[in-house]
C-alpha cells in the first residue's frame, strides 16, 4: 500500500523518537505526500526496499512499524522482520486483531497514528521544529477528514492544538490535503455516482459503487470521501479497477457498521470507520458478487434476541406453591421468572408478588393464581429494538424467548442495559484498558494475543476445539485463570474450557482426533484431556448454589452467563469464545475488564462471602499476586463475614487449601498481614499473630531460601517452612488442634508434627551453645528434610547463616571412606559399638581432625581401644549426642 500522510508522518515521528537510521518504504508514497516532500524542507532519510540488499544484513537492532498491523500490508517490508532484534508497532485500528509479532504494541482507538507518536514526542520533550509540526499536522488532518470523521477523539484535537503552538502552518493542510481533482479523477467520481447502489438491511442503508479505469487511479480514498459528502451517505463501499488490480475503500459514519470487517475478507484492514484493501486475485465483477455475499456475515448491524438472552432459562411450573417458588427465587437470586406449562410460557411472576402472597398467608396456593398473563414474547431472531420497546415501552421486566412455542431463554432489563453499555464503550472510546502496552477495549478480540503469547501449537489446539464445537452446534469458551492471566500478561497453562452443551462429547471427539488420553466424570459432565503434557479441562456450563454458609456447592447445568456468575471475582468471571466465527472474543458480563483496569478485586454479588467465606482468603491472594486493591464494597462484605463468624463453619480442608496457596505466593507475607488485619488468623488459632518478631523470621527465611535456590536446584515445599513460622508460637496440643482442624491426611499430619517439634527442639539446643561445631550442626540437621532445616535457620537468624551454608555445601553429603567391612578386616569383632565408632569418626572428619582413609583406620583403632578399656561402657550409648 502507498503511504499516506498519516503513515509517513507517524513513521517520521518514530524516526525521531527512537533515533532510527532511516525510514524504509516498499513503494512511493501517495502523490500528494510525494509533492509535499519535494516542495517542503523536512530533514528525513527515506529509503526504498529495492535500495537495500537483505543478504548483506545479519540483524537489525530495532524496527518500528507505524499505521499498519498486518504483515501482508507491509509488502516486501515484511521480510526484514525476522532480522530484527526488537519490533515496536504503532497503529490506531484496535478493533480487529493483528498478525505482526512485536515486542511492544501501542494500539489505540484514535483518529490518527500520528497522534499517538507525537504525544510521546511531546511527553519525552523531543524537539519539534515548525516544518516537522506542519508535517505531523497533515498526518492527523488527512486521516481524520479535517477532524470530522467519526473516529476523531479529543486527543487528536489536543495534539493538533499543540502542533499549532509549535508553529505548524495550517495553510499547508488546504494546499496538500484538500486538492483539486484531475480530469481522470472527475471521470471516476462521475462513474461512481452513476453506479451507486443503496439498499436496506435491518433498517440500515448500505451504499456501494464501482468504477473501472485502465490506468492507475490515484487517491481512491479521497474520491470515496467526496462521494460520501456529495450523497450524504452513512457508509460507502467503493471498488475501483485500475489495471490488473482493484482498489477497495470503505468509509462509515454509522457506529453500527464496522467496515474493517469487510476489508478483512479482501485481505485488507483498517478500523470501523475507514478501511481499505488491494484486490489482485479476482475480477471487478467477482469482487462485487463476493461483497453481496459477505456483507451480512461480515457486519453485525444489530443484536438479536439470541445475542441478549440468558439460556437455558430457569422457569416455574404453574402448580408450584408460593413457598416453593420463593425457594427457587432465593436459590438463583432472581427477581422475575417465567411460568410454564409443558415448556410453553403461560405467565410471568415476580419475587415481590410471591413475598406479598406469603405475607397474606397463601403459602400453599399455586402461583398460576396470581401470575401475569398479558405479556409479550419474542423469538431468537427478534432484533434488539423490539425487545427494547417491550421492556422500556411496555414496562415488562422480563421477556421470554421461544422457539417452536418452547421456552429457550429470557431477556431482562439488565441484559438490555449491558448491551447498551457495551455499545457505548465500543463506539465512544470508553473502557480502554492497557495491558503490557496493548490497549484493549470492551468486546475486544484477543486471538492475536493468544497466538503471540502461547505460539502456534496451543493456538491451533483452540482453533480445532472451536471447529469441533461448530460441527456439534454448541458454543465453547476458555474461562477462568487462563483468561485473567492472558490479559494481565502472566503465563498460565491451566486450560479450562466451558461448553454450552455436552462437554464430554466434545472432549471425546477432540481426544480421538488427537489420539490423546481422556478421563471422564459422567456425574459432573466433565472430562480431562491430556495431550503432550498439556492438561485441558472440559466442563459443561453450570450454575451452583449453597444450602448454608461454607457448604460445598450444589451444581446444576446452565448457560455460560450463569456459569461465569458462580465465579468468585469479576476478574475470574470472563470468557473467551473459541468458535470459529467469534474466535478470540472476550465475554465480560460482570465488569472484569473494568476491574483489571482499576486494579480492583471485586465479588460478583453481595452474598459471595456468606456462601463461601474462603473466597476472602482467595481475594487476598489475588490482591497480593497482581498488586490489586480489594474493592471498598468487597472489603465491607469480607469484614461482615468475619463478624458473623462464618469462617468457623468452613470445612478445615477447604480453609487449608486456600491458606496453602496463599503461602505459596511470592507476596505471602503481605497476604498474612491482610489476614491479620481482617482478623481471619484467629480462625486458625486464637494465639496466632503477625508481629515484628515473626516478620523478622519470615525475612530470615527469605534470605536463606534465596541463597539456597541459587546453590541448589532441588524443589522445596516452601509453604511448609512458612506455615511452620506462622504457627511457631503454638504449643504441642495447640498445633495438634490446628492440624486436626485442617483435616490433613494422617501421613502428612504425622510427618509435619514430628518434624516441626524436632526442629523446635534442635533450635533450642543450638541456641544454648556458645560455639557451634560443624559436626554438631551435621548430626542435628541430617535427619530433617530441607523445609525444616530452613525453618531452623530462620529461627536462628543471620548469625547461623555461615553454619548452615557450610553444612549444605561442604558437610551434608560427606562420608567416611571406611565402613563396617573395613573394621572387620582390621580385626574388630562386629558389635553395636561399630555405629558409635563410625559416628565418632564422621564427627572428627567434619571437624577436620582426620583427612583420609588411613587416618580413619588409625583413629578407629584408638577409639575401639578407648571405648573397650573404659569401665562400664554401654555399646549402645551414642557418644555424639
Amino acid at each position: 500500500m502507498k503511504a499516506d500522510f498519516d503513515a509517513l508522518a507517524s513513521a517520521f515521528g518514530a524516526f525521531k523518537l527512537y533515533n532510527c537510521d532511516y525510514i524504509l518504504l516498499d513503494t512511493d508514497p501517495e502523490s500528494n505526500v510525494k509533492t509535499f516532500l519535494e516542495n517542503e524542507y523536512i530533514d528525513i532519510n527515506i529509503k526504498r526496499f529495492s535500495d537495500i540488499n537483505l543478504s548483506e544484513i545479519d540483524n537489525i537492532d530495532l524496527v518500528v512499524i507505524t499505521d499498519c498491523k498486518y504483515a501482508n500490508r507491509l509488502g516486501n517490508l515484511k521480510y526484514i522482520l525476522p532480522l530484527a532484534k526488537k519490533v515496536i508497532l504503532y497503529d490506531h485500528h484496535p478493533d480487529s486483531g493483528w498478525d505482526i509479532a512485536a515486542n511492544e504494541y501501542y494500539i489505540e482507538k484514535i483518529g490518527a497514528t500520528t497522534t499517538l507518536v507525537v504525544q510521546e514526542l511531546i511527553e519525552k520533550e523531543v524537539p519539534i521544529d515548525e516544518d516537522e509540526a506542519s508535517f505531523f499536522l497533515l498526518g492527523i488532518y488527512e486521516d481524520t477528514g479535517f477532524l470530522t470523521f467519526y473516529g476523531t477523539t479529543p486527543l487528536d484535537l489536543k495534539i493538533c492544538s499543540k502542533l499549532l503552538e509549535l508553529g505548524a502552518n495550517i495553510n499547508l493542510v488546504s494546499q496538500y490535503v484538500k486538492k483539486e481533482l484531475t480530469k481522470e479523477q472527475i471521470n471516476i467520481l462521475n462513474e461512481l455516482i452513476n453506479n451507486l447502489n443503496i439498499y436496506r438491511i435491518d433498517g440500515i442503508l448500505i451504499s456501494y459503487s464501482h468504477a473501472s479505469h485502465d490506468e492507475y487511479v490515484e487517491d481512491v480514498s479521497y474520491l470515496t470521501h467526496r462521494i460520501m459528502d456529495i450523497e450524504n451517505l452513512d457508509c460507502i463501499f467503493v471498488f475501483v479497477r485500475s489495471g490488473d488490480r482493484i482498489f477497495f475503500v470503505a468509509r462509515s459514519n454509522d457506529n453500527r457498521i464496522d467496515v474493517s470487517k469487510v476489508a478483512e475478507y479482501y485481505g485488507g484492514g483498517g478500523h470501523p470507520y475507514a478501511a481499505s484493501a488491494t484486490i489482485k486475485d479476482m475480477t471487478l465483477q467477482e469482487a462485487l458478487e463476493r461483497f453481496k455475499l459477505i456483507i451480512k456475515k461480515a457486519l453485525r448491524f444489530v443484536e438479536y434476541a439470541r445475542d441478549l438472552m440468558t439460556s437455558p432459562a430457569v422457569a416455574l411450573e404453574e402448580d408450584f406453591s408460593f413457598e416453593k417458588a420463593l425457594d427457587i427465587f432465593t436459590k438463583y437470586n432472581f427477581n422475575t421468572m417465567p411460568v410454564v406449562k409443558d415448556s410453553k410460557v403461560i405467565g410471568i411472576v415476580t419475587r415481590q408478588d410471591i413475598l406479598q402472597g406469603i405475607k397474606h398467608g397463601i403459602n400453599k396456593e399455586p402461583i398460576k393464581n396470581i401470575m401475569q398473563v398479558e405479556f409479550d414474547i419474542v423469538t431468537e431472531d427478534t432484533p434488539y429494538y423490539t425487545v427494547e420497546n417491550i421492556i422500556i415501552g411496555n414496562n415488562q421486566k422480563l421477556v421470554p424467548v421461544v422457539k417452536d412455542d418452547r421456552l429457550i431463554g429470557v431477556i431482562t432489563r439488565v441484559d438490555l442495559l449491558r448491551m447498551f453499555q457495551s455499545k457505548l464503550a465500543k463506539n465512544k472510546n470508553f473502557g480502554n484498558i492497557v495491558f503490557n502496552n496493548i490497549k484493549i477495549y470492551n468486546e475486544k478480540n484477543v486471538a492475536s494475543i493468544i497466538k503471540n503469547r502461547y505460539g502456534d501449537s496451543l493456538y491451533k489446539i483452540f482453533i480445532e476445539i472451536g471447529e469441533l464445537a461448530d460441527k456439534l452446534n454448541i458454543n465453547v469458551y476458555l474461562v477462568g485463570g487462563f483468561v485473567r492471566d492472558l490479559l494481565l500478561n502472566y503465563l498460565n497453562l491451566d486450560v479450562d474450557i466451558v461448553v454450552e452443551g455436552n462437554a464430554i462429547l466434545l472432549a471425546k471427539r477432540f481426544a480421538k482426533i488427537k489420539n490423546a488420553k481422556i478421563h471422564i466424570h459422567d456425574k459432573f459432565k466433565t472430562a480431562v484431556v491430556l495431550l503432550d503434557g498439556l492438561r485441558i479441562d472440559f466442563a459443561t456450563s453450570r450454575t451452583e448454589y449453597y444450602d448454608h454458609p461454607g457448604a460445598f456447592p450444589i451444581v446444576e447445568f446452565s448457560s455460560i452467563k450463569r456459569d461465569l456468575f458462580r465465579r468468585d471475582f469479576t476478574i475470574n468471571a470472563m470468557a473467551i469464545q473459541i468458535n470459529k466465527s467469534d474466535f478470540g472474543k472476550i465475554i465480560d458480563y460482570y465488569g472484569g475488564l473494568r476491574d483489571i483496569a482499576d486494579k480492583k478485586i471485586r465479588v460478583l454479588h453481595n452474598l459471595s462471602f456468606i456462601e463461601d467465606p474462603t473466597r476472602g482468603i482467595r481475594a487476598i491472594r489475588f490482591a497480593i499476586r497482581y498488586k490489586f486493591d480489594i474493592g471498598k464494597h468487597t472489603t465491607r462484605l469480607l469484614k461482615n463475614a468475619v463478624d458473623l463468624n462464618l469462617f468457623s463453619r468452613v470445612p478445615g480442608s477447604r480453609f487449608w487449601y486456600e491458606l496453602r496457596h496463599l503461602l505459596e505466593e511470592d507476596g505471602y507475607l503481605e497476604g498474612l498481614k491482610l489476614l491479620d488485619t481482617f482478623k481471619i488468623l484467629p480462625f486458625i488459632h486464637e494465639k496466632i499473630t503477625i508481629d515484628e518478631y515473626k516478620i523478622r523470621l519470615f525475612s530470615n527465611l527469605s534470605r536463606i531460601y534465596n541463597w539456597y535456590t541459587i546453590q541448589f536446584k532441588d524443589y522445596v515445599e516452601l509453604y511448609k517452612c512458612r506455615f511452620a513460622i506462622l504457627i511457631n508460637e503454638l504449643k504441642f496440643k495447640d498445633v495438634k488442634r490446628v492440624l486436626k482442624k485442617f483435616q490433613f491426611p494422617k501421613s502428612f499430619e504425622k510427618e509435619f508434627l514430628s518434624s516441626f517439634f524436632k526442629a523446635k527442639s534442635i533450635y533450642g539446643k543450638l541456641k544454648r551453645k556458645q560455639n557451634i561445631k560443624n559436626s554438631e550442626v551435621f548430626f542435628y540437621l541430617r535427619e530433617l528434610n530441607i523445609e525444616y532445616v530452613l525453618f531452623i535457620s530462620a529461627l536462628m537468624g543471620k548469625d547461623f547463616d555461615r553454619c548452615l551454608k557450610d553444612y549444605l555445601t561442604k558437610f551434608k553429603d560427606i562420608k567416611l571412606e571406611i565402613n563396617g567391612n573395613d573394621l572387620i578386616e582390621a580385626g574388630f569383632k562386629p558389635s553395636k559399638l561399630f555405629g558409635v565408632v563410625l559416628d565418632e569418626l564422621l564427627k572428627l572428619k567434619i571437624d577436620g581432625k582426620i583427612k583420609n582413609k588411613s587416618d580413619e583406620l588409625s583413629m578407629a583403632k584408638i577409639l575401639f581401644e578407648k571405648f573397650t578399656a573404659e569401665k562400664g561402657v554401654d555399646e549402645e550409648k551414642n557418644y555424639i549426642r
